[in-house]
């Protein structure tokens, strides 16, 4: 915890002083760039990855370029991710190269769209108190597409489809599921309807409470076949120990309150916030619904700059400031998505190839 406190404070002082200094900014990025490169088995699904990177470049190792389809639709992975298999399938330490594409790529896109709305700080701010880099830690190709998605909010606005579907289509390459959220393209730039939106929060917050939705997804997953014994795992079941404390109060609250700030001038933003909580209270921990719904929240990625330009009240900024870092030390002392404590491609660890104990490993299935 003392590690990444420290670590995060001094990047995020350099992007403050960013601010007058561009180069300095740049140093910021450069060091948070270099945490997420050099890092060793940080995040739940490392070994996993590193046994399909294993396990895919075995099978590409005499195929041409036309088997990537083949063998993402086999394991249920993506063209990009293949291709990386491929590209550095012959490097020594293959799988730190993979990690370390999607790291560069999710970090300068994410600095690329605050970069626009002159958020940079703020933004990164974000990023790392509500856990939106342990997140692109662990979930490597989802945390991408998510980006991606966001990055391409700008044409939802303009209403520029072509654009758009490019941008759809190479985060499809990275993720199948962006699929699932393409279509709100056509509903996201609507006026919000706040307060038939706080109703339903408020109402998908009591069934959650109630436990009403895991019960309802139980009965709703049984009648989908095959699909039913995935649902019901222990994995996607979660309900009774995931997210049911002050920490998901925590971001339920916040979103809304950005959703209802920026509702006039930001409506994109503050219906995507308004999908994106409603998911969260539906999901009540099934990891498929929950991640669907970070294609919504992450857009406060871009929400959370432009309200603290909008805010006048610096009580409101500094009480909200505070909860955030707590928050920020709450998923740190709890491990979050096994990202804890930081181990680097440095160690003996990395030179043994010596992996954490972990209870779910894919070559076990």
């Amino acid at each position: 915890m003392l590690f990444y406190s420290i670590v995060f404070f001094v990047i995020l002082m350099l992007l403050y002083i960013g601010k007058r200094y561009p180069f300095v900014e740049r140093i910021g990025i450069f060091v948070l760039l270099f945490l997420s490169v050099c890092r060793f088995d940080i995040g739940n699904d490392y070994d996993n990855y590193c046994y399909l990177i294993d396990y895919s470049i075995f099978l590409l190792k005499d195929a041409d370029i036309r088997s990537l389809f083949y063998v993402s639709s086999f394991f249920g992975l993506e063209p990009f991710f293949e291709l990386l298999c491929v590209i550095f399938g012959d490097f020594q330490y293959h799988f730190v190269y993979v990690f370390a594409v999607y790291s560069i790529l999710t970090i300068l896109i994410w600095y690329k769209l605050l970069r626009d709305i002159n958020g940079v700080f703020e933004g990164f701010f974000l990023i790392i108190t509500m856990s939106y880099l342990f997140m692109s830690f662990d979930q490597i190709r989802q945390v991408l597409a998510v980006t991606l998605f966001v990055f391409s909010y700008k044409y939802i606005k303009q209403q520029n489809w072509r654009k758009y579907l490019g941008v759809i289509l190479l985060a499809f390459c990275v993720h199948y599921s962006i699929l699932l959220v393409a279509i709100s393209y056509f509903f996201l730039n609507k006026k919000p309807y706040i307060k038939l939106y706080l109703c339903v929060i408020l109402l998908l917050y009591i069934g959650f409470r109630l436990n009403f939705w895991h019960q309802f997804r139980s009965s709703l997953f049984s009648l989908v076949g095959i699909y039913s014994d995935y649902s019901q795992n222990d994995r996607q079941l979660l309900s009774g120990s995931f997210n049911s404390g002050l920490a998901f109060l925590f971001q339920i609250l916040f979103y809304s309150y950005l959703m209802i700030v920026l509702r006039k001038k930001y409506p994109l933003l503050a219906n995507s916030l308004f999908i994106g909580v409603s998911l969260l209270l539906f999901s009540s921990g099934n990891l498929n619904i929950n991640r669907i719904a970070y294609y919504f929240t992450f857009s406060s990625i871009m929400a959370f700059p432009l309200y603290l330009k909008q805010e006048y009240k610096k009580i409101r900024v500094y009480s909200l400031l505070f909860l955030m870092i707590i928050y920020s030390g709450r998923c740190i002392y709890t491990g979050i998505s096994g990202c804890v404590p930081y181990d680097y491609i440095g160690s003996e660890n990395f030179k043994m190839l010596n992996f954490r104990i972990r209870e779910y490993r894919l070559e076990n299935i």
